[in-house]
Order: C-alpha cells, then sequence, then structure tokens
C-alpha cells in the first residue's frame, strides 16, 4: 500500500547556550532536541552543524569529532532517524512549543514511537508514549527516561498526526497533509499566523566524555575524577609508564575506550618477571557497566596476586577478582603469566564479557590466552591464534565455571586450543583448528556441548586429537555433539578425531567424522570400564562415521561402553576443496563446505527442530531444503548469475588466444567479492585473468581459448561459469555460444 506524504517535524540537535568558560563545563550538559527554527523536513536531511559556529554555542569544549549533530530524516513511513555519532544522552519527556492556534481539545492523541535500528522494518520499539496536542500534556503523565548510545541509528516517529490536521482548513479549503515552501521560500499559509503545527521538543542529557591525555594526564587520572556513567575517551598514542598501566577501575560503572581502535591506541606495560605490570585490574566488585573497549594491551607480565590463600603470577593483561567487567573490541597480545596463568585474563569468583577480541601471543603454565575458574564467562565473536601453556594454551576453564563460546576461532594454540575442568562448556559456530600438542579440546569432569562448529586438524601426540573426554566415577557427564565437522584431526595412540574414556556419554548427531587418524580408532577410540549408572553409551545419529563401525575403537569389556550408530553412512562427504589452493591438507584455505552431490546434504535427522535464529558455521539459516545437512556447514544452492560470453561464434580453426566472459551476481551481492582463484568455466578452465568493475556491478573473465577448444564440437554449446564468493558462496551462470569450423562445410 503506497503511504501517503505526512507533516512532521525535523529532529535535530542544537546546544543549549551555556555561558560557561571551558574550565567550568559541567560533565553533563543539557541539550535540544527538536526543530531547527521552527522548519519542516521531508524526504531529505537537515544538517544543523553551521548552528554550532556561532559564539553562543561551547563548541571547543570537546573534540570536533564528539559533537557531529545527528541529522533528522523523514520519510513517508511517518518515521524518521536520528544518529548518535559521537556521544550518548539521555532522552526525557520535557514538551515545549506543542501544537499552535486552532489545536484545542477535540485533537486526537499523538502517539510517539521510538525506534532502533536501521531500516524500520527490522527495529524494536524501545518506547511508546501519548500526548495532547492541546494541552500539551502526557497521557501517562510523563515520558520515560531512554539512554541513546553513541554510534547507533534510532527511529523517532509520530502516529495519528494526520488525524490531527484532518478536521482542519484554510479559507474554507482543506490543508493538504503534506506542507512545503514555495519555490520563492514563502510558507503557503502564513498570512493570517494561523500556521497549524505540532513540534514536540526534548531535553536530554549529553554524557561529556573526559579526555586522555587532553583533560587528564594518564588513563587513571581519568579513572579517579569519574563517576558512574561517564565515558572517557583515549585519544590515540602509546601508553606507558604509571597512570597507562596497572589500571584500576576502583568499582566504578564507566566505559573507557580508544578514540579510534586499539591498532591506534596501544597500552604498553613494559613488564617483565621482575618488574610485573599488567593492562588493568578489576577487583572491586565491577559490574559488566565497568567496560574496556579498544585498546591494545601488550607485553605484560603477571604480578602476585593472593587468592584463596595462594600466592599467584595471575593475569598478564587483565586481571580480574570477584568483578565482572566487559572486554570488547581488544587485542591482548605478547603477555605472560609464567606461574600460574592466564596470560591475557585471569577470571575468579566473577563474570566476564569479551567480545570482538584477539588474544594472540600470550603465555602462562595455565590458559595461554585465559584462565577463569569458579566464574561464569560469554566469550562471543573472538580469536585466540598462537597462544601457548602447559594446559590450555588458548584457553582454560576451571572448578565451577559455565563458559559459553561462540562464532569464536581457537586456532594454532600449542599444548591444546581449550581445557575444561569440573565445568560446563558450551561452544557454537566455533572453528577449532590446527592446535597441537594436547589436541583441540581436553576436558575431564565436564559437560561439554558443541553446535555447529568446525575441529579440524588438531594434534594430540598421545589421545584424542580433535577432542579427549575423560569422565568423572562419582557422576554421569555427557559429550554433546550437533551439526559438527570433525575432520583431519590426528593422535599418536587413540582417538584421532574424538576419544572419551572413563564414565562418559556421547551423543552425536547430524555430524561429520572424517579422516581422522590415530593408532586405535581413527574417528572416535571408546574406552571405559564401570560406568556409575552401567554402561557408557556411544549414540552416533544421521552422522557420517569414517570407516563405518570400524572407525570406532572400544574394547568389550563387561559393564563398558555401548555403541549404538543409527542412520549413518560410511561415505566420502564430497567437500568443495579439503586441502586447498596449496593442495596441503591441514592449511588455513581448506574447504570444507559441501558440493552439490555430497551425500550429506538433506540427510540429517528428519526430526530435527533448528533453534529460532539458529544458522550454521557461515552464519546462514541452519535449515535449507527442508531437511538439515550433516556438518557444520549447510549446503546452499549456487547464487543464479548472468553469464554473457564474448565471441559469440568460436571457430575451432581461430588462433585467437583469450574467451572473455562477463558476469553479473544479483542485487544483494557484490562481484568484488568473488574470489579470482574460484572461476571456473565448465567446472575445469580456470580464469587466467579476473578484472572487476564495482561502478558497473560486473566481473569480466579471461580464459585461454586454446584450453577451450579442447572440449568443444561445432554446433550450439552451452557452458557454465562457476565460482566462489570469498564468505563461500557459491554462483553459477551459463550461456549457449555457436561453435563452427572454418575449415567445415558448415
Amino acid at each position: 500500500m503506497k503511504r501517503q506524504h505526512i507533516l512532521l517535524p525535523a529532529v535535530v540537535i542544537s546546544l543549549l547556550l551555556l555561558q560557561l568558560t571551558f574550565a567550568a563545563l559541567p560533565r553533563y550538559e543539557v541539550i535540544d532536541l527538536g526543530t531547527l527554527g521552527g522548519g519542516y523536513g521531508y524526504a531529505g536531511a537537515i544538517d544543523n552543524a553551521a548552528a554550532l559556529a556561532g559564539d553562543s554555542c561551547i563548541i571547543d569544549s570537546v573534540n570536533a569529532d564528539e559533537i557531529q549533530v545527528p541529522n533528522a530524516f523523514w520519510s513517508a513511513s511517518e518515521l524518521g532517524w536520528l544518529y548518535t555519532p559521537g556521544f550518548s544522552y539521555i532522552l526525557t519527556g520535557v514538551l515545549t512549543n506543542l501544537g499552535n492556534s486552532h489545536i484545542d481539545g477535540t485533537s486526537p492523541l499523538v502517539t510517539l514511537e521510538v525506534y532502533d535500528g536501521l531500516p524500520v522494518e527490522d527495529a524494536n520499539l524501545l518506547r511508546s508514549a501519548q500526548f495532547h496536542p492541546a494541552d500539551r500534556s502526557w497521557a501517562g503523565g510523563h515520558f520515560d527516561p531512554l539512554v541513546l548510545t553513541a554510534g547507533e541509528h534510532y527511529f523517532i516517529g509520530f502516529r495519528n498526526v494526520k488525524d490531527l490536521w484532518a478536521s482542519h482548513s484554510y479559507d474554507g479549503v482543506p490543508l493538504p497533509i503534506y506542507y512545503g515552501y514555495d519555490n520563492d521560500g514563502t510558507y503557503p499559509f502564513t498570512e493570517n499566523g494561523d500556521v497549524e503545527y505540532a513540534m514536540l521538543k526534548f531535553q536530554g542529557t549529553h554524557i561529556h566524555p573526559l579526555r586522555v591525555p587532553a583533560d587528564y594526564p594518564t588513563i587513571q587520572d581519568a579513572i579517579d575524577a569519574a563517576v558512574d556513567g561517564d565515558t572517557i575517551v583515549v585519544s590515540p598514542g602509546t601508553y606507558t609508564g604509571d597512570g597507562n598501566r596497572d589500571i584500576d577501575f576502583v568499582g566504578k560503572a564507566i566505559t573507557v575506550r580508544s578514540q579510534n581502535g586499539p591498532e591506534n591506541c596501544i597500552i604498553d606495560c613494559q613488564a617483565s618477571k621482575a618488574d610485573p605490570h599488567r593492562g588493568f585490574r578489576f577487583s572491586s566488585y565491577e559490574t559488566p557497566e565497568s567496560i574496556v573497549d579498544g585498546f591494545m594491551i601488550v607485553n605484560g607480565y603477571a604480578p602476585i596476586e593472593s587468592v584463596r590463600g595462594y600466592n599467584y603470577e595471575v593475569g598478564g593483561a587483565i586481571f580480574c577478582y570477584w568483578s565482572s567487567p566487559t572486554i570488547r573490541n581488544c587485542i591482548i597480545s605478547n603477555n605472560d603469566a609464567d606461574y600460574w596463568g592466564g596470560g591475557g585474563i585471569y577470571c575468579t569468583y566473577g563474570s566476564l564479557i569479551i567480545s570482538n577480541t584477539i588474544f594472540e601471543d600470550n603465555g602462562g603454565h595455565h590458559g595461554g590466552g585465559i584462565l577463569c575458574d569458579y566464574s561464569d564467562i560469554l566469550i562471543d565473536g573472538c580469536i585466540f591464534n598462537g597462544n601457548r601453556a602447559y594446559s590450555g594454551g588458548g584457553i582454560y576453564i576451571r572448578y565451577n565455571c559455565s563458559a559459553t563460546i561462540v562464532n569464536s576461532e581457537i586456532t594454532g594454540n600449542n599444548r591444546t586450543g581449550i581445557n575444561c575442568y569440573e565445568s560446563k562448556l558450551t561452544f557454537d559456530r566455533c572453528v577449532i583448528a590446527n592446535n597441537c600438542g594436547g589436541g583441540g579440546v581436553w576436558a575431564s569432569k565436564s559437560d561439554v556441548n558443541f553446535m555447529n562448529c568446525l575441529i579440524a586438524e588438531n594434534y594430540s601426540t598421545y589421545y584424542g586429537g580433535g577432542i579427549q573426554f575423560v569422565g568423572d566415577w562419582r557422576e554421569e557427564h555427557t559429550l554433546t555433539m550437533t551439526n559438527c565437522t570433525v575432520v583431519g584431526n590426528g593422535s599418536g595412540q587413540k582417538g584421532g578425531g574424538v576419544l572419551a574414556t572413563k564414565y562418559v556419554d556421547v551423543i552425536i548427531s547430524n555430524s561429520i567424522l572424517w579422516n581422522n587418524t590415530s593408532g586405535e580408532g581413527e574417528q572416535i577410540s571408546l574406552y571405559a570400564t564401570i560406568h556409575v549408572n552401567g554402561a557408557s553409551t556411544a549414540e552416533i545419529y544421521y552422522s557420517v562415521l569414517g570407516g563405518g563401525i570400524e572407525g570406532i575403537y572400544y574394547p568389550h569389556y563387561d559393564r563398558g561402553y555401548e555403541v549404538i550408530a543409527e542412520n549413518s553412512i560410511d561415505a566420502d562427504p564430497r567437500f568443495v576443496d579439503p586441502d586447498g589452493d596449496d593442495n596441503i591438507f591441514g592449511t588455513e584455505d581448506d574447504n570444507l563446505r559441501l558440493l552439490p552431490d555430497s551425500p550429506c546434504i538433506n540427510a540429517g535427522d528428519p526430526n530435527y527442530i533448528a533453534e529460532p535464529n539458529e544458522t550454521d558455521l557461515d552464519g546462514r539459516p541452519r535449515i535449507i531444503g527442508g531437511r538439515i545437512d550433516m556438518g557444520a556447514y549447510e549446503y546452499r544452492p549456487p547464487v543464479p548469475a548472468e553469464v554473457r560470453i564474448v565471441p559469440r561464434t568460436i571457430n575451432l580453426a581461430s588462433k585467437g588466444r583469450w574467451i572473455t566472459s562477463y558476469i553479473w551476481l544479483p542485487e544483494d551481492y557484490n562481484v568484488a567479492d568473488i574470489d579470482p582463484n574460484s572461476v571456473l568455466l565448465e567446472d575445469e578452465i580456470q580464469a587466467e585473468l579476473l578484472r572487476v568493475d564495482e561502478e558497473q556491478q560486473v566481473a569480466i573473465a579471461k580464459f585461454n581459448r586454446e584450453e577451450l577448444r579442447d572440449i568443444l564440437n561445432v554446433g550450439q554449446a552451452e557452458l557454465t561459469i562457476t565460482g566462489q564468493l570469498t564468505d563461500g558462496t557459491a554462483f553459477e551462470g551459463t550461456d549457449t555460444i555457436r561453435v563452427i569450423n572454418k575449415g567445415s562445410k558448415k
């Protein structure tokens, strides 16, 4: 349905005139949200930046990049968007200048709505309230305060505004729904001053950031001056010495963030065993509102801390004790905790939220990247690479922890990627690959759940190349693996893919265990004696099991393991390119997605119901085609591409060098994302050149004409171009050309 244009006010921000000097500037600035000079905006943006240039506005009080004014954009959807680029503010419900003449008690209630997100079709309603245009009051008496966050988009919409205008007219002529200025700049309804409009003005509280080093010389100085709710912004540079290391939040709910990301804002601890220092310390009951955002923390060495009556070197970069901070958008590199552990982060008796953070080249006796005990931890979108420890090279979770690791990569760590002891551990959409010494994951006396994960090319000297799971005679523990790919792992003795021993129940479904190697039990090794409740079980459903039942090693001891393998197959999964472009299995370019003829497609549990918003490892819907696939990746049919091959007629006797193909992708895809090494003609001739025109959204591929001539016959030939995008999405297109031979009668 076509929506009508309606009259809506443009929302912009202006600073309240504050007769203050820079030195006396308050931390919280009062600002107004309303119209600029009573103007209206439709189908365009109004930028109030010019209004800040006057002497009456204090614009030198903070850096210019923090006083970008949100634009207002009103569309026929009756909603406008508001962008808060550099600061946060609290929206409160002060009503001013609401309405003008001819607005009376019969006017309908107008509804104000505030949404997050963009576009509005996918946005969430944050706040809804109604007000009376006639008496300029809130129907509920007030508008609850709402915090708008820096760097986010919001929609502010008005409902029933058009009803407000329906009963009004000017000189007997009904007022149009859409108002605008005449070409000469005059407003068409101003002769008698009877302009009818509803202008809603808000009052907000702008949270003014504290700046390092502009306002405070060190990060600690700024924290000491801050109060709950403050934001500290640290300018680009390398920060060293006292006040810029061993930084303590002292219990404050504040955000300390870099101005331009971790690559440009470095905390160099300059520490050693003889002179230990770390980046941050949390030990005053901090909450998730205590936030570290966007720093590179390097060269830390864990100071000695007293934990549970013992003195340990813990937390090379960050230490958390009885605290629950948030760490995001950081790089934690080259930090150490030689004894006891947590080269990157140590957390005990708390909880921790870590997102979009890289841990690399950190070391410790336990947990090179992270050591966590007696705590809850959420790790989302993180990378652990090249960390080292005697146990838990990347991560060590132990002693009554509950840990969830989502959308993360644990690769190339030494002496296991992850260790878990007496805890609960959940993985979702993770890559655990190329970890050595103790394999990918080692768990004992724990419950571990893998979903939509790739466990590949890990190696253990003794047991469990991919996963080693040790139980507990006192109680039952479970290893659950759903929709996973376990490929190319190896162990020196038992369990190339999975080893489970001592009272563990293993449940595997919709998964692929293939091409793992070991002395005993290439795919799975089960070794048990007496289970606390009788026999342990290994249940394998709707999965690929390399070597079939022979791929499982389990001694038939009395009351040992019971193996159930139903609806599983021993068949090549048909991966796209399991050894990659370099033809070396176990390197980063391996592609373990499924080919169109894979027996794993639509072969998983027919009764499997995906969780809401569940995705595969690529972030695509988990079920495509009505039935789940086996493995971490759901097969997605190729994206249909439009292909044009020139010349349109190919002479087999021609000595030309090239055949050229023009490739267009559907509207939602970008040709710049095409992997140039993946483009093939007839699945065998690789493109020798690929050029991309992003403006025209066309890719131009050139193929060797001589190679093509070898597979063509005279007549009509339908040729297929295939390829992949960098995210693994396949595309395919065909074109028909004419083939002749100059020497023939045709």
